[in-house]
């Protein structure tokens, strides 16, 4: 990545969200807790014949919806509505299903059912779950017929969902365009949209799309173009929708149509954070801060709410300065159409890998995913790929022939089970243009070589989450002369702190710790990371005090102490660790506000 290098960990980093929640998960967890305790007394028995990956089937969706950007269904709902709520519906149930094309608004208006206030105060529960287009339908049945569902009596009731009449979708263009415009339609405009609209078949997604058009293009002769050309005829005739998606996409921005065609790397019904899907942007050298002098998180959050705002994005939802979006699935298979293989997720269906593939990604999208002992065979001619992610079954990645992609910058390893050892064994000299190495959520992990390594010259960012059974090597002093940002995340069975953290004494910015329980104390040279700008401690009970020279660290500028029951008083003004740290600009305790902190600063 040219020019400056944006470190994954630094207080804008999606962390955030993880730290915001600690509090509330901590409180689940007991209640969970207290639901195993209860179990046999309802006389419950624990399933065991389905894959804890499931998850990754339903689709990350919510049913929260806001009822005033859904316009023209207040009819369909009632319909649905009444007949939920119908007296025979308890004796004898039914299932409602909303048929109709792709970007009707089936999801929309089953949420606005959902959280209908007629529905609330007749169901004492309710559940959203959304399945994707890929699943495992002997799966999903045999949960059925365990539920019992199909032993119960009723009927069907199919619920045909039509297009917005002419004029809710006007009132739809209108709320888009003026949203985005930041201006009222003008008379010749909503004249030319309006037969325009007409063969829309008011479908919503179509309609919106268009408001974005408008948007970034108000040329009167353009749109007299469209209509005498009857490009939407093709949505008239035969219903098929993407194409007109494609015109929107057509006039993106370039720099747009590649944030856009990034995003094909999620799976479909994907929960967007704006925090999470910058950082990866802007990993991937895809963000340029020469606009305007904007920080590269800054242009990140401009870029998602312009793609938000052409329609590319939806169901925005704002939680301070955090948003998260979805994007539609029949926008997503334009993504992956657009992306020409150079952006690539792999599952157990993919025939083949191209040669233009720069970030590849397999990825867990039925509850199989792919076993890698070794990489496909096509992929050792990948010789451009910089970023691969991997998720396997396997024990181990050994002769996996990941040391044979030499233009390689990111690797993911992420939520492998069964995997125990890592990299032990495999010659990494060949790739010294790694800079970003995530190991995330493998419970059965049990050893890193840190030695193997040491040939990572250019490595960055070094994160290490969620990982049980990991040892840390306490091997002496490594070089790492890049290494600026290091995260150690749920790691129980690390004691101390590893040694060869050392060799990165001159470059290293960044440190968080994370619900790492045992470790029993910091490093007596912590003082020698003379660059060391932030440091963090979270739910780190064994630490009792901090090692004296802190007070050397001149370039800290921010320590949080979260959830440390033992230093954390002791670090208060006048306890016995004040004078360490009294010097350091912004020092955060256990408090509620601690992420607008994490959002406003930004280290380079």
């Amino acid at each position: 990545m040219l020019g400056k290098t944006h470190h994954y960990f630094s207080f804008s980093n999606p962390l955030v969200f993880r730290l915001k929640m600690g509090h509330k998960i901590k409180k689940i967890r007991m209640g969970l807790n207290k639901i195993i305790a209860e179990k046999d007394a309802f006389n419950l028995n624990q399933q065991t014949n389905f894959s804890s990956s499931s998850r990754s089937i339903w689709r990350e969706t919510h049913s929260h919806v806001h009822v005033s950007e859904i316009i023209g269904r207040e009819m369909d709902r009632d319909v649905i509505v009444k007949r939920l709520l119908c007296p025979d519906a308890d004796k004898n149930p039914f299932i409602v299903s909303i048929v109709g094309i792709g970007g009707i608004g089936k999801t929309a208006l089953a949420k606005l059912v959902y959280n209908d206030e007629r529905v609330k105060l007749h169901f004492d529960s309710r559940i959203w779950v959304c399945v994707s287009d890929e699943f495992d339908p002997k799966i999903i049945l045999q949960k059925i017929i365990n539920s019992k569902v199909t032993s119960a009596g009723g009927s069907r009731y199919d619920h045909k969902l039509k297009g917005l009449s002419q004029g809710d979708s006007i009132s739809v263009l209108k709320k888009v365009f003026e949203e985005g415009h930041g201006s009222m339609m003008n008379p010749e405009i909503l004249e030319i949209a309006s037969q325009i609209l007409d063969k829309c078949r008011g479908v919503p997604l179509v309609v919106r799309a268009l408001g974005g058009l408008l948007c970034s293009n108000t040329d009167i002769r353009y749109w007299r173009s469209i209509i005498d050309e009857d490009i939407l005829a093709v949505l008239h005739e035969e219903g098929d929708i993407l194409p007109i998606i494609r015109l929107s996409y057509d006039h993106l921005p370039a720099y747009l149509k590649r944030l856009f065609a990034f995003c094909s790397l999620f799976r479909k019904d994907y929960l967007f954070n704006n925090i999470i899907l910058g950082e990866y942007w802007i990993a991937s050298g895809l963000i340029s801060t020469s606009h305007n002098n904007q920080k590269p998180e800054e242009a990140c959050n401009h870029y998602i709410k312009e793609l938000l705002a052409r329609s590319f994005f939806q169901d925005f939802e704002e939680h301070g300065q955090i948003f998260s979006l979805k994007m539609h699935d029949i926008v997503h298979d334009l993504a992956v159409s657009v992306a020409q293989n150079e952006y690539l997720a792999v599952n157990s269906h993919t025939a083949s890998i191209s040669d233009r593939v720069r970030h590849l990604s397999f990825s867990a999208r039925s509850e199989n995913p792919p076993n890698l002992e070794e990489l496909p065979r096509d992929m050792w001619k990948l010789i451009n790929l910089h970023t691969l992610g991997i998720m396997t079954k396997e024990k181990s990645l050994k002769n996996s022939g990941i040391e044979h992609l030499k233009s390689l910058r990111e690797l993911r390893i992420v939520g492998c089970d069964n995997l125990e050892t890592l990299f032990e064994g495999m010659n990494m000299e060949g790739l010294a243009c790694l800079r970003r190495l995530y190991i995330v959520d493998c419970e059965n992990l049990t050893s890193i070589p840190m030695s193997s390594l040491k040939f990572l010259s250019s490595l960055e960012a070094l994160a290490i989450w969620n990982c049980g059974k990991l040892h840390l090597s306490m091997e002496e002093e490594i070089f790492f002369p890049c290494l600026r940002t290091l995260s150690f995340i749920g790691l129980p069975k690390m004691l101390t702190f590893p040694k060869w953290v050392q060799g990165a004494a001159n470059t290293l910015q960044s440190v968080l710790i994370k619900n790492c329980q045992q470790l029993g104390e910091l490093p007596e040279w912590l003082h020698r990371l003379s660059r060391l700008e932030a440091l963090r401690l979270v739910g780190c009970d064994g630490i009792s005090t901090l090692p004296d020279g802190v007070q050397d660290l001149t370039a800290l500028k921010f320590l949080w102490i979260i959830d440390c029951s033992e230093l954390g008083g002791k670090c208060l003004p006048n306890g016995p660790d004040w004078h360490k740290i009294a010097h350091i600009p912004n020092i955060k305790f256990d408090g509620e506000e601690i992420h607008k902190l994490f959002l406003l600063i930004s280290t380079f």
